[in-house]
């Protein structure tokens, strides 16, 4: 049976999550200077009147006590602090909340760059998959998983029944190094493991998808990164080169047991990441 396609959320534009996260990452931060407490500042003269009377009081006293110090010492040093006090008076008051900003780290640029990349290879996915849309393929991007703060790069969701979930990868070309399995479990790129990848895929589907929808084709399209061959396999994970992707698509497993506005139903469970 044909699924009839289902319209969509109107936001529904690849990468868009993560290019908000990297021009959050470029903005750099902004700092709120707290409130000061304001002070007051007295004349000169009422401040020399003060500090006239407290040492003349010190002086007083210590002659009537007797102290075996020089009397113009203890006016000195009695002036000074009753003029320095004198000059400065807590009031009530408290200076505005002062904002600033804050430009990005280093550190901070370099993730973004990250988030930039992986953007332009969710972007490059589904231009690749947009023809499919003309065959009655309903094509989500960038939907989070309910309950949770990941998102899903793609969801498919075929004319016959089929439900795949992609996940984009731009990954850096590096001399010598290409995409292949070790073995059914392990992933590699070269001398980098990249097994954790297909787990966390994995794991999304398995918290999302599967308790809902039942068993979807997990894919990982790997851009720019060389490929040992243009369709490999590990841990049940398809792992496909963008050439092969749509060809790839098109023949993939139905599933009559789905329900008939499933795209509908995803769409709405699944909602754009925004």
């Amino acid at each position: 049976m044909t699924v009839t396609p289902q319209r969509v959320s109107q936001t529904n534009t690849p990468g868009a999550s993560a290019r908000r996260e990297a021009a959050r990452l470029r903005a750099g931060t902004i700092r709120t200077v707290e409130p000061q407490r304001l002070y007051t500042i007295r004349s000169k003269g009422k401040c020399a009147v003060v500090a006239t009377a407290y040492a003349l009081a010190w002086v007083l006293l210590a002659y009537i006590a007797e102290l075996g110090i020089s009397l113009g010492l203890i006016a000195v040093l009695i002036g000074a602090i009753a003029y320095a006090t004198a000059r400065r008076r807590p009031v009530v008051g408290w200076s505005e909340p002062k904002t600033y900003k804050v430009p990005a780290t280093p550190e901070a640029l370099k993730e973004a760059e990250r988030w930039e990349r992986g953007a332009e290879g969710e972007e490059a996915t589904y231009r690749i998959l947009k023809p499919l849309e003309r065959e009655g393929w309903v094509i989500l991007n960038d939907r989070r998983i309910p309950e949770r703060t990941a998102n899903l790069d793609h969801i498919l969701i075929g004319p016959q029944r089929q439900l795949l979930v992609i996940d984009s990868k731009n990954w850096k070309p590096v001399p010598g190094a290409d995409v292949r399995p070790r073995s059914e479990t392990t992933l590699m790129y070269g001398r980098w493991d990249c097994t954790e990848q297909v787990q966390k895929l994995l794991a999304e589907i398995e918290s999302s998808l599967r308790d809902m929808l039942g068993e979807p084709q997990a894919v990982m399209v790997i851009h720019r990164a060389p490929m040992w061959g243009p369709l490999l396999r590990c841990r049940g994970v398809y792992v496909v080169s963008p050439e092969r992707l749509v060809s790839w698509v098109r023949q993939s497993n139905k599933n009559p047991h789905l329900r008939v506005d499933l795209a509908a139903h995803i769409d709405y469970a699944f909602r754009p990441y925004v």
